[in-house]
C-alpha cells in the first residue's frame, strides 16, 4: 500500500524527544513517505539527522494555527493533487507514547473493511458542546475520501487560529462531522461512544481511563494519562481540578474544561505540572507531596523520562457531603 504520514511535531525546548525518534523508527515502515512537520526551532543539524533514516522530508515552520494548520501545511507541500495518488493519509502528532503494539496488523484490518473510510485511535462522544468526532492525535483516511470534495476544500480552508478553542470547535470535532455528513463511515480502534465513563470528570478516554485504553489494545497512550492516573491514586486525593479551573474556563468562552495537567517534555527530560481538588480532611502538604512522588515514579518509570520537576497545586477542598435523615414520630 502507498501511504503518506504526515507528523507534527512541537517541543517547547526545541528538542527531539526520545520517544519521538522511537515512533518515528517504529512506524517508518509502514509508509511510503514520511514528513516531519515541526512547530519549534530545531535546528537544521536535527532535520538533517532526522532525514538520514527516519523521514522523506522536514518542514519547518512558524508555530502558528495548531495542528491542523500544520497538517494543512504538509498537504500543501506533498500537493492536494499528489495527495490522491496514496492510498492513505494519515495524520498524526507527537502527544503521545507508543506504538506499544504493532500498527501494521491495524492498517490492513482498516484498509480490508470496506465500511470504513477513516479511521483513528479514539473517539469522543457526542455532549453538549461537542459533536461525536474521532480524536485528532491520530487521524488516517483512505484513498475515496482523500479524492473527495468534502475532504480537499476542508483542509484547503483552514485557517491560523491564534485560540486553541477556535480549532478545537471549527476542526477538531468538526472535520468527522463533516465527513459523516458527505456519506462517508468512520471506526476507531476503541469505540468508547458506548463504554461505562462512570466515576470519569469527562467521557475522554485517551485521558481519563488509559486502563481502558490499554485493554482495547490502543497502541498509544497520552504524556498526560501517565501523571493523571498516579495522581488521582493517591489517597485524599478527590479529582484532578476542575471547580474554580473550570469556571474560569467558562467565563472565557472555553467549552473543554482544563484537565488539571500539564507537561513539558523535552529531549530526554520533562517537567510536570498537576491541579488537584483533594478530600476533606487530609493534610493538603502531606497529599501534595504523595502526588508529587507518585508522579514521579510513574512517568519516570513507563516512559524513561528523566522528571526535573513536579509542581503540584491545590485547587479547591471537597466538603463532605452531609447525608440527610428525616425521622418519623408518632403521634
Amino acid at each position: 500500500m502507498e501511504r503518506l504520514l504526515l507528523y507534527v511535531h512541537f517541543n517547547k525546548f526545541n528538542q527531539i524527544s526520545e520517544h519521538v525518534l522511537y515512533q518515528l523508527e517504529k512506524m517508518r515502515p509502514l509508509f511510503r513517505k514520511v514528513i516531519f512537520i515541526s512547530n519549534s526551532k530545531i535546528s537544521q543539524d536535527q532535520a538533517d539527522e532526522l532525514k538520514k533514516e527516519l523521514v522523506d522530508e522536514v518542514l519547518l515552520r512558524k508555530n502558528i494555527g495548531f495542528d491542523f494548520a500544520a497538517w494543512r501545511d504538509g498537504m500543501k507541500k506533498v500537493g492536494f493533487e499528489e495527495l490522491k495518488s496514496y492510498d492513505s493519509v494519515t495524520l498524526m502528532n507527537d502527544t503521545c507514547f507508543g506504538p506499544l503494539w504493532d500498527l501494521e496488523s491495524l492498517y490492513q484490518d482498516f484498509e480490508s473493511d470496506r465500511n470504513v473510510d477513516f479511521w483513528g485511535m479514539t473517539n469522543y462522544r457526542k455532549d453538549k458542546d461537542f459533536n461525536e468526532h474521532i480524536q485528532s492525535y491520530y487521524l488516517s483516511f483512505k484513498k475515496n475520501v482523500v479524492n473527495s470534495e468534502a475532504f480537499q476544500l476542508f483542509w484547503q480552508n483552514i485557517q491560523d487560529f491564534t485560540e486553541v478553542q477556535d480549532v478545537i470547535d471549527h476542526y477538531e470535532t468538526q472535520v468527522t462531522t463533516n465527513l459523516v455528513q458527505a456519506g462517508f463511515h468512520y471506526q476507531t480502534v476503541f469505540n468508547t461512544i458506548q463504554a461505562d465513563a462512570s466515576g470519569m470528570l469527562y467521557p475522554d478516554f485517551s485521558y481519563y481511563n488509559p486502563t481502558s485504553i490499554l485493554k482495547n489494545r490502543v497502541p498509544f497512550i497520552k504524556v498526560k494519562t501517565i501523571a493523571a492516573k498516579a495522581a488521582t491514586d493517591v489517597e485524599g486525593v478527590y479529582k484532578l481540578a476542575g471547580g474554580v479551573v473550570d469556571e474560569v474556563s467558562k467565563m472565557l468562552g472555553k467549552k473543554r474544561p482544563t484537565n488539571g495537567v500539564k507537561v513539558e517534555v523535552g529531549e530526554v527530560e520533562c517537567s510536570i505540572e498537576i491541579y488537584l481538588v483533594i478530600k476533606y480532611g487530609y493534610k493538603i502538604a502531606e497529599v501534595a507531596e504523595a502526588v508529587q512522588k507518585a508522579v514521579l515514579e510513574e512517568v519516570s518509570n513507563l516512559s524513561g523520562l528523566k522528571v526535573v520537576e513536579v509542581n503540584v497545586y491545590v485547587q479547591n477542598v471537597k466538603m463532605e457531603e452531609v447525608e440527610q435523615t428525616t425521622e418519623e414520630f408518632e403521634d
